[in-house]
Formats: structure tokens, sequence, C-alpha cells
């Protein structure tokens, strides 16, 4: 049985803190109705109790990589557990390219940004051979998602909105009605160059997003209305987006899924996205991407049951996305169980400015 262990005020206040990561406590409080003082008790307690973290993340212009992986599967369930984690965590520390990766018993998932398809092979052909030589494992147990970022589609990553508000036993009809903070983690296709003082600065944003602007300036030696004034050109530029990420395991969720649907033939671009819509309104959606032939899509549910009841809804609504002669992968993992390699690693990607 699901129960969440906060308080209607700390659920409230916890929404929108992750609903709407660019507002300060002022703002915040007049959206929700909570005097000022309360919701800053309420947030100083919760990021003590590690109910929630905050992420900066350099969007797509920045970092000119043209794909993006999704790499899932499962090793020998009679092999070690912590010989394959340490296989995980030797790959990633070898490729640095993986965004978020996790392992829960056999079971595992990353996703990975990529310059190229030369890079993609090489880090297939690294982790596959690492796999069965360690033997841990056959390359048929692994299959890959491959997003070009040109004309693919990321239509959520890891946005934990939807959840909050579907979750948390909360008034919906009291909510703010407006969609939140949000950046097109792609943007344009168009990249970027940013200057050295620009790269410094958003380097260190990303690396300590907790921290005041005049901590940032001091590290990296300008001013703090330097780094306040680079701060805002990111964000308005759309060049960084910030978000909130809950501890879902500490709040009691149970099961991650994972599926990779393969898309009928006859899909034009309009019914994809209408399909993937039916999975965004019926699941606690966090993460959705496609291109033309098939799609990916990662939720949370607060128990079997819960899961079960999200999938019939979503069934008879979503079949022509179980095209092209293939059945979806699904992947259910269990958030209790679950180990992370990476969470949220974007500082690879800006080279230690």
């Amino acid at each position: 049985m699901f129960e969440c262990p906060l308080s209607y005020n700390e659920r409230l206040t916890l929404y929108g803190l992750v609903r709407y990561p660019l507002l300060n406590d002022r703002e915040l409080s007049q959206k929700l109705g909570l005097k000022m003082t309360t919701l800053t008790s309420i947030k100083n307690r919760l990021k003590a109790g590690d109910f929630f973290q905050t992420i900066r993340y350099p969007t797509l212009m920045v970092l000119d990589m043209e794909l993006l992986v999704v790499k899932y599967g499962r090793f020998d369930p009679s092999a070690d557990h912590e010989k394959c984690k340490q296989m995980m965590e030797e790959h990633e520390n070898w490729a640095h390219s993986s965004i978020f990766s996790l392992i829960e018993g056999p079971n595992f998932l990353s996703l990975s940004l990529h310059k190229n398809y030369t890079q993609t092979k090489k880090e297939m052909y690294h982790f596959e051979t690492a796999m069965h030589s360690a033997g841990l494992g056959e390359m048929s147990e692994i299959d890959y998602f491959i997003l070009p970022l040109t004309d693919g589609n990321i239509r959520l990553l890891f946005d934990y909105g939807i959840l909050m508000e579907r979750t948390l036993d909360l008034p919906l009809d009291e909510l703010p009605k407006d969609e939140g903070d949000s950046v097109d983690y792609v943007g344009t296709t168009e990249t970027i160059s940013l200057k050295s003082a620009e790269s410094k600065v958003l380097f260190g944003l990303v690396q300590d997003p907790d921290i005041p602007d005049s901590s940032v300036a001091k590290r990296i030696g300008l001013t703090r209305q330097a780094v306040s004034r680079m701060k805002r050109k990111f964000e308005v530029g759309g060049l960084m987006g910030t978000s909130r990420v809950p501890d879902i395991k500490k709040l009691g969720y149970e099961i991650l899924v994972f599926t990779h649907y393969y898309h009928e033939p006859t899909m034009d671009a309009k019914a994809i996205h209408e399909s993937l819509q039916v999975l965004i309104d019926n699941m606690c959606t966090i993460y959705v991407s496609s291109n033309a032939t098939e799609s990916c899509f990662i939720g949370v549910a607060k128990d079997f049951s819960h899961y079960q009841l999200m999938k019939n809804a979503i069934h008879s609504s979503t079949l022509e996305l179980e095209g092209g002669g293939k059945e979806p992968n699904t992947m259910l993992f269990s958030i209790p169980s679950m180990e992370f390699v990476r969470t949220f690693n974007f500082l690879d990607f800006l080279g230690g400015a």
C-alpha cells in the first residue's frame, strides 16, 4: 500500500518546488497559497531530509551532441551482482557519456549522449565485450534505442511535475493551472559557442546548483553581478535548465517502468504524437522520447496494482505503437532495490571548464 510520509503542506510545498524550480520563496508561497515563512521552513526541512535535489543542465545547443542512446538489458541472473555493478561503473568511467544509469537485480538501464554514430558503435562494442568476457551475460540480452537529435523528439526529460501532481493526493482543481517551468532540452539544432567566461560560469552553475551566485563568482574570479547576468542569459536563451528531482524511493514509490515501443510503419508524426500523449496523460511519466519508428518511455508507479491500472488505461489507445512486427520491450525496476551508477551527470560534457 502506497503511503507518502509527508503532511499535506509538505506535499504541497514539494509539488511547488518540483513544478516551479525557478521561483523564489516569495513567488512560490504566493502561487501555492502558503505563508512564506511556512514554505521556507518546510523547504529547508525537505532539503535537509534529502527529499529532493536541485539539478542544472546545459541544453544540447551548448553540448554539440547528435545522438541520445538508451541502453537496457539484463545480466546473467546467476552472475555476481557486485561484479555487474562494477563493470557498469568501469564502463561509465571509460566512456564519460552517461547522463543517467542504474542497476536493479540483473536489469540495467542507461541514457547517454554521443557526438556521432562512430562513438555509439565504439561504446556498444566496449560494453558488450566487457560483459561477455567477464562472464556476466550475452550480447543478445542488450538492446538499444538510438535517437538522432536533429529529427527526434524529447517530450519529457526527467520532469517530475506530472508525477507530483497525480500521486501526492493534492486537490488538483486548486493547484495552479499553468505548465510550470520547463526548458526545451533539445532546443534548436544550432550549436551555440560560449566565451571562456561564459563556459566557466555555466560549469559552476551546473556543478553546484544550490550555492548562491556570489559563491560561484568567488570560485571562478568574477563579480556576482556578472554571474547573475550570465545565468539569466542562459535561462532566458534556453541554454540551461533547472529542475528539482524528488527522491522517489524516500517518498514510497515502488516501481520504475521502462518501455521501448516500435511504431506501425504507417504511423505519421501526428499519430505518434497523439499516442504518446495518451501515455503522458495516463501514466506517471518522467521521460518520453521518439523518432519516426520507435519510442521510449520511463514512468513511476506507486505499486504493482497502480502499474496495472495505468497499463490497462493506455493499452487500447497505444496499440498502434506496438507495431513493426515486434512487441514492446518492458522492464520493471524495483525502486527500493535500485542502485544508481550515474545520476543526472552533465559535467563530463562541459569539459571541466
